[in-house]
């Protein structure tokens, strides 16, 4: 799935116009419903991320890992505080967003190749081009981003034809076709086996360092988040909150075997 730009909010006049961090939440709370069925989801929380950086939350359900998310793709407004996206309130500024999600949600009636070009067709600068574009350089840039996740020759296929790490091999291709500044992956392996997780993640940090988005990660796996992200945050359960946020020591490129000899 992909977002053109976080949807408008309203900006606040005594709230700073700019601020440094790519992604900033300051003191942000959420709850859901009201009254008596009020769920506070998220306590106080503050988070910095820097631009192409590649962050990991991790903690149990229902600690408001998902919760964050929505936050700062402006899917849902904070009950309090202030998230910040680009330097701007959430909303004030267009900034492409690409999303995976566990389940890979490709369309079965399209072939791979077009699930892929979706984004392209519907996200500015992108789709002012497509219909010039789609079938020589739209299509060349597909066929190359498919061949490097292992999906050459597979462009004519549709999704009910591939297996399930096919198919995520193709969402991750679809979350970055059209060059987000913002990538938000939301348990994109946890559905996979684990060879087939392992295989991923190293598909995705490769992905990461040829493009360099940046990237939020929720995960309920340490070695994920220790094998993909630079930065690991660490939440409580409901209200959710992070009580840790530690950098991950491991050079890059990484392997499996490093992380399972090694703790953070």
């Amino acid at each position: 799935m992909t977002l053109a730009a976080v949807p408008a909010t309203p900006i606040m006049s005594d709230v700073p116009a700019r601020r440094t961090a790519f992604v900033e939440l300051e003191k942000v709370t959420h709850a859901y419903g009201r009254g008596e069925r009020q769920v506070r989801a998220l306590d106080e929380t503050s988070l910095l991320i820097e631009k192409g950086d590649f962050v990991a939350l991790v903690g149990p359900s229902g600690c408001g890992k998902s919760t964050i998310l929505k936050l700062v793709t402006g899917l849902i407004n904070a009950s309090s505080g202030y998230v910040f996206i680009a330097g701007r309130q959430v909303g004030a500024e267009p900034v492409r967003v690409g999303m995976a999600f566990q389940n890979p949600t490709l369309l079965p009636w399209l072939t791979l190749r077009e699930n892929v070009m979706l984004p392209l067709k519907i996200v500015p600068p992108f789709r002012q081009e497509y219909y010039a574009k789609r079938k020589g350089e739209f299509r060349d840039r597909i066929e190359a981003l498919l061949a490097q996740v292992g999906l050459a020759g597979f462009s004519d296929k549709y999704p009910w034809q591939l297996s399930g790490g096919m198919m995520q091999r193709a969402s991750l291709c679809r979350a970055l076709i059209h060059e987000p500044q913002l990538l938000m992956l939301d348990e994109p392996f946890g559905a996979l086996d684990q060879f087939t997780r392992e295989e991923l993640w190293a598909i995705m940090q490769d992905l990461w360092i040829a493009h360099r988005p940046t990237v939020l990660l929720v995960t309920h796996d340490l070695k994920e988040a220790a094998y993909l992200a630079n930065r690991i945050c660490v939440m409580q359960a409901r209200p959710g909150r992070i009580i840790d946020d530690r950098v991950v020591p491991f050079a890059r490129p990484r392997t499996i075997e490093i992380v399972r000899r090694q703790a953070i």
